[in-house]
C-alpha cells in the first residue's frame, strides 16, 4: 500500500512531493523528493491498524512532529519510490 502527495507547501517550484509506502512489518517509509529526505515511521502497534490510517495526514503528523528515523533506505526501495513520484 502507497500513496502520493502534494502538500502544497512551496519548498521548490513543484511543492513538496512526497510518497509513502506501508511495509509488510507496519512501519512506514517515505521520501520527501523535493527536500531530498527519505525516512521510515517505525511501527508503534500492528499492521492491520496503520493500514487502517495509513494516509497523507498520518504521514505527515510523524514528520512534522519528527517522530520518523531519517536515514537512506534501501537503494532499490529508495529508486522505486523516486520513480513513482516524479511519474
Amino acid at each position: 500500500m502507497q500513496i502520493k502527495f502534494n502538500t502544497g507547501r512551496q519548498y521548490t517550484a513543484n511543492g513538496q512531493w512526497i510518497i509513502a509506502r506501508l511495509l509488510d512489518n507496519g512501519d512506514v517509509v517515505f521520501v520527501d523528493v523535493d527536500r531530498q529526505i527519505e525516512g521510515r515511521i517505525p511501527v508503534l502497534c500492528d499492521r492491520d491498524f496503520v493500514a487502517s490510517i495509513f494516509d497523507r495526514a498520518y504521514v505527515l503528523d510523524a514528520y512534522d512532529s519528527c517522530s520518523y528515523t531519517e536515514s537512506q533506505l534501501d537503494r532499490e526501495l529508495t529508486r522505486e519510490l523516486r520513480a513513482i513520484a516524479t511519474a
